[in-house]
């Protein structure tokens, strides 16, 4: 080995990543329901980091939106178009060495009560095991506290990457970052479509008898799971006369093709192993701005999902968490550290 290589190699054996300075931190994942990030021909075959990107850059702006820091978006997600223009100042690294590809059904057929039948349809995804390196450069400690704070949300209650709403990207993590408890005092809303408007629901199911645990593990029966739910809760905002006004409140909350996307994520069935029972997650961004409807629509989906009976499970408790149970002295503060589960 000549002197120049041997110089690079001690450059390299030497090199300090930014975990080592104490920048970056792992947060390790478990998939719950397949990863889908997309791809060319909608193709789920690899994770396209971008696609998750998305997902949480979304979910940490509502957060922040909830807690008025209108910095943060830019601060933290970078800007353009600007004389002050800058690039993102956390870094996302993905380890997904532990994921496989699981081939998904080419579609999922449920007939509807108008005798039509509604059609979903899937190709491959991911699952198994993978590692988020997040890495701290240009931002504030507040910042960081409030990512992280937003990240221990959407891994507790919501999800991540593409068709989200038809049942995939539920993830698990047992090893949740440190955070600091927020200690902001907003008390009022201050953006129509943040965390004040927002529900997470949480489903227990109960296996039906005489059905198997291989019935209950296949991945067509835990898709169907979810899109027989999603299209209950879309039944639910329907009425005989199916006013104007009813079916813009659907359109607003289900999604209505080439007008608006769907405020309702409905995951598959999955197995929780602390519980030893399936359950769904369901996030739901509450967009009207009427108070009102804000309620109609909570009560219509509870009843929904109190009810609810499919092939092989059934309703077996609901739980939910929403803005709008929040008490007038219940600051932002507590209600986004009760959901992160920081005391």
């Amino acid at each position: 080995m000549n002197a120049i290589n041997k110089r690079t190699l001690m450059v390299l054996t030497t090199l300090k990543k930014p975990e080592h300075n104490g920048m970056s931190i792992r947060i390790p994942l478990t998939t719950l329901t397949p990863l889908y990030t997309g791809g060319i021909g909608q193709y789920g075959e690899q994770v396209h980091p971008s696609g998750l990107l998305g997902s949480i850059r979304y979910f940490s702006c509502l957060v922040a939106a909830a807690v008025g820091d209108r910095e943060f978006i830019n601060q933290v997600w970078g800007s353009t178009g600007d004389q002050h223009a800058h690039a993102k100042q956390v870094a996302f690294r993905w380890e997904v060495e532990g994921l496989q590809k699981v081939n998904l059904p080419s579609s999922i057929t449920l007939k509807r009560d108008d005798g039509k039948n509604s059609k979903w349809f899937f190709t491959c995804a991911q699952q198994g095991n993978l590692v988020l390196v997040l890495t701290e450069r240009g931002i504030s400690d507040a910042h960081w506290n409030l990512l992280l704070i937003a990240l221990r949300i959407q891994i507790r209650w919501a999800s991540f990457g593409a068709k989200d709403q038809f049942g995939l990207g539920v993830l698990a993590c047992e090893s949740l970052p440190e955070v600091k408890a927020l200690s902001i005092t907003v008390t009022r809303p201050v953006d129509t479509n943040n965390f004040w408007y927002m529900a997470f629901f949480k489903v227990t199911l109960v296996k039906k008898p005489g059905k198997t645990e291989d019935q209950l593990q296949n991945i067509s029966s835990r898709l169907s799971m979810g899109l027989n739910c999603r299209s209950l809760l879309r039944n639910a905002l329907r009425e005989e006369s199916d006013s104007i006004n009813m079916k813009n409140l659907r359109h607003c909350m289900m999604g209505s093709l080439n007008e608006c996307g769907s405020c309702v994520d409905v995951s598959a069935a999955y197995f929780n192993k602390s519980s030893g029972f399936y359950e769904q997650r369901l996030t739901v961004l509450l967009k009207p701005k009427e108070s009102n409807k804000r309620q109609l629509v909570m009560k219509r989906f509870m009843s929904v999902l109190n009810n609810m009976d499919h092939e092989l499970w059934r309703c077996g408790e609901v739980s939910y968490e929403w803005g709008g149970s929040v008490g007038q002295s219940k600051t932002i503060s507590e209600w986004l550290n009760h959901l992160a589960g920081v005391q």
